[in-house]
């Protein structure tokens, strides 16, 4: 697998992963400085229980679609159920969060449950609203069409940064709710979008068979456990903080995780790209492109991230006091510490991924509840006392327990050398001396 042949394909699916960045960053003007800390907790909450429900039913029907898709060239077979029951799982959340609202705030925010309760009667409505650019978005990554993935994306974080500039210069932007409109409006400017992009993929919809709603069921519950828990980790850290420190903590702490996006950025951007390139080579027998895959990705994207590490750890105090002037300064020791993802995440997203591809999906669930379960445990044990200092060293610590046992898992299948790992820094360079001489 040669570098140079894929770059521009990366290019677009960095791309497509930086619109969160730039949302973030934008979100950082346009919100953070003029909403009151109460609220942005607030909305804080509403996002990380829509995340979760949109992360439970797409690694329950929309990764086996990826997977079997990328696998195919008959879409037919495998997109019928796997709308079948992404719808359904929607569905069922909706009228769960709807009925239990009041329960559910009282439980992850007994500080402002009230509050909260209002909000989440407008979950069902986002859910609804990102359906169609969720499954389109799934259709154009079984044919590396990254291109116009990028392009719905780019309709919801850039449109919603348009809807935020122009609530923030009507001073319309005082409250979570006001948010909430505005990511629902975006949202379904991105899925009209997308019916229109992934046209030629949707129409491929026809009826259901048994056999094609086993094999996307078979797959999906495991997947559904995996990716489950390892969403519930990310927003542990949330719950943990409102449970104990109110909305407040919660604020000072997501002032400082947006910029761990990054890392989200480049999680995905692996899985873009690892998780049906894998599929592909392994149905087809090709270990040595696999490996090569392998090692490729954790080197490069470890590089990658290099600078990343070096910004965090030396200049947070410099990028709080940019980004936020006299507000958020709390945030400065979080931040420092979240600069070690840089160390494992990319070794934990390629190996987790290959997993994935490789339909070693009961041994990726075994590790993502090893992994919610240390971070429970670290959560609960330095959130009560460290307050968001905490929280930030449970995440690297659960992520780094991850990152060893995915790699003893994957070591079975294919030898995950360090040494390796490190001399492939050598195409990186050749590639770069040959750009350099087709310049000159």
């Amino acid at each position: 697998m040669e570098f140079g042949k894929h770059i521009g394909k990366g290019f677009w699916g960095f791309a497509d992963k930086s619109l969160v960045v730039v949302y973030g960053l934008g979100f950082i003007f346009l919100v953070l400085r003029v909403l009151p800390e109460e609220e942005y907790g607030a909305f804080v909450m509403i996002q990380a229980i829509f995340n979760l429900i949109v992360a439970f039913a797409g690694s329950f029907a929309l990764q086996p679609l990826v997977k079997f898709g990328s696998e195919s060239d008959d879409l037919g077979s495998i997109l019928a159920p796997g709308l079948f029951l992404y719808a359904a799982f929607l569905l069922l959340s909706s009228f769960i969060v709807s009925l239990g609202a009041p329960w559910i705030a009282g439980f992850v925010a007994p500080s402002y449950s009230q509050h909260l309760a209002e909000l989440l009667m407008y979950l069902p409505a986002l859910l609804i609203a990102a359906f169609v650019r969720n499954v389109a978005i799934a259709l154009l990554q079984t044919r590396f069409r990254i291109r116009e993935i990028f392009a719905v994306d780019a309709i919801f974080f850039l449109g919603s940064l348009l809807l935020l500039f122009v609530a923030h210069e009507s001073s319309m932007l005082t409250t979570a709710y006001d948010l909430i409109v505005i990511t629902f409006f975006a949202l379904i400017a991105s899925s009209v979008s997308a019916i229109v992009i992934a046209f030629d993929l949707l129409k491929h919809y026809r009826r259901i068979t048994r056999d094609d709603m086993s094999r996307i069921w078979g797959f999906g519950k495991y997947s559904l456990v995996s990716s489950a828990s390892v969403a519930v980790q990310a927003q542990l850290d949330v719950f943990f903080l409102s449970a104990f420190g109110g909305s407040v903590q919660v604020a000072v702490f997501s002032a400082a995780k947006i910029f761990v996006r990054i890392f989200d950025v480049m999680n995905q951007v692996i899985q873009l790209f690892v998780v049906p390139a894998s599929s592909r080579f392994f149905s087809k027998g090709d270990h040595s492109s696999l490996q090569s895959m392998m090692e490729k990705s954790i080197c490069f994207s470890t590089l990658f991230l290099l600078p990343v590490f070096l910004i965090f750890a030396f200049g947070a105090e410099f990028i709080l006091e940019l980004f936020y002037a006299d507000r958020y300064a709390d945030a400065n020791i979080p931040l420092r510490i979240f600069a070690f993802l840089a160390a494992v995440v990319p070794a934990s997203s390629v190996l987790s991924s290959i997993l994935v591809g490789l339909g070693r999906v009961k041994t990726g669930m075994i590790l993502t509840w090893i992994f919610l379960a240390c971070s429970f445990i670290l959560q609960w044990l330095l959130v009560p006392r460290f307050g968001p200092t905490g929280a930030a060293l449970a995440n690297v610590g659960a992520m780094t327990v991850l990152t060893v046992g995915a790699s003893i898992a994957v070591n079975r299948i294919l030898p995950v050398r360090v040494m390796s790992i490190l001399a492939r820094t050598r195409d990186l360079t050749t590639f770069i001396r040959k750009r350099m001489r087709n310049g000159a």
